[in-house]
């Protein structure tokens, strides 16, 4: 198994872990490995790395998603509410700096990271 693969396993290891990773570390320690954007799929119980080498590249599937022990500490909240309202993935863009909700009809909702929403919006 790859170092990078290692890596990334043992970091949603920890965001799912019962201590948990906040968001803010998350992403910095994602951004630290050249990830650019992930998406999490609750049909497929995936999560999909993207380096900031490729924009049409994953990496594989690197950790299953389903039945984890407690919430996230995410800032933006817990995937489980998520899931309740109707969301089945969500793509966060790190060095766009939002996080893309998608509903299963095609709604979108977008979190903008603290600080980085445009004016307008």
């Amino acid at each position: 198994m790859s170092t990078f693969r290692t890596s990334l396993q043992q970091i949603w290891a920890q965001v799912h872990s019962p201590r948990g990773l906040y968001f803010p570390k998350t992403v910095a320690t994602l951004l630290n490995l050249g990830i650019s954007r992930y998406r999490i799929d609750y049909v497929t119980r995936t999560i999909t790395t993207y380096t900031s080498l490729s924009n049409t590249t994953s990496t594989s599937p690197v950790f299953d998603v389903s039945a984890f022990p407690t919430e996230h500490k995410y800032e933006f909240g817990a995937n489980d509410e998520a899931v309740m309202v109707g969301v089945v993935e969500y793509v966060a863009f790190l060095d766009g700096k939002k996080v893309m909700y998608v509903g299963q009809l095609g709604e979108v909702h977008t979190e903008w990271f603290p600080g980085a929403k445009p004016d307008g919006e």
